[in-house]
C-alpha cells in the first residue's frame, strides 16, 4: 500500500511540475537535470539503506506472517505481496505504463 501511495504521489508531483513548466527548465538546463538526477540517486540510496536495516531487524519470531502457511491455488492470487522485489516491480511497472504516453 505504501509503495502504491508513494508512486502516485510521485506522479502527482511530476504532473504539477509539468503544468508549471519545470520539466521544460530541466530539459533545457544541464545543471538542473544533473541536480535532479543526483538528488534522485541520493533518495534511492537512503531508501535502500532503510530497507536493509529493516530487513535485518525482522526475524521469523517477530515477523507476523513468517509462521503462516503460504496461500496456494486461487487464494495465492489475492494474497498481499510480502516480497519487496514483487512490490517494487509492481510499482516500477505502474510508473512505466503511466508515463509511457508522455
Amino acid at each position: 500500500m505504501a509503495a502504491t501511495l508513494g508512486n502516485e504521489v510521485g506522479l502527482l508531483v511530476w504532473a504539477v511540475a509539468a503544468a508549471f513548466g519545470i520539466t521544460a527548465l530541466i530539459a533545457a538546463s544541464e545543471l538542473a537535470y544533473d541536480a535532479l538526477r543526483i538528488g534522485g540517486g541520493i533518495v534511492l540510496i537512503v531508501l535502500g539503506i532503510q530497507s536493509l536495516r529493516r530487513a535485518r531487524r525482522i526475524t521469523p519470531a517477530t515477523h507476523p506472517t513468517a509462521t503462516d502457511t503460504p496461500a496456494t491455488g486461487a487464494a495465492a492470487a489475492y494474497a498481499p505481496a510480502t516480497d519487496p522485489a514483487v512490490t517494487c516491480t509492481a510499482a516500477t511497472d505502474a510508473t512505466v505504463s503511466d508515463t509511457a504516453g508522455t
